[in-house]
């Protein structure tokens, strides 16, 4: 599985996901500054589920129905990036392929799926 981590995502979770045999992909080191459709389409195009902290990409998923692969908003603000990165690889690990077309909402001490 593919995924893309916007630039709000630590670099130790793209370690993290090609330690465990996934391929990681940096919004920054590709394509940095560009707006949040572009990175939705850019995730889209190489078949990536997005991994991001920011919530508007909920508006573009479930208000402006854009397409999407999968994106898993990472809701785990005052951890440290060590325990963010584990708790993001324990879902992935955990939900693997179901993460495919879902809207996953990762907060501390729960998941939320949406399926537009």
């Amino acid at each position: 599985m593919k995924f893309i981590l916007d630039e709000n995502i630590d670099r130790i979770v793209a370690g993290l996901i090609e330690e465990r045999g996934y391929e990681a992909i940096l919004i920054v080191d590709i394509a940095p500054g560009i707006n949040d459709l572009s990175v939705l389409a850019k995730a889209t195009d190489s078949n990536a589920v997005l991994i991001t902290q920011d919530r508007d990409f909920g508006e573009l998923v479930f208000k402006y129905k854009k397409l999407h692969i999968g994106v898993i908003l990472n809701r785990l603000r005052g951890l440290s990036s060590d325990k963010k990165a584990n708790i993001l690889m324990d879902v992935i690990d955990e939900y693997g392929e179901r993460l495919k077309g879902r809207f996953m909402v990762v907060e501390p001490n729960r998941v939320r799926f949406g399926q537009p």
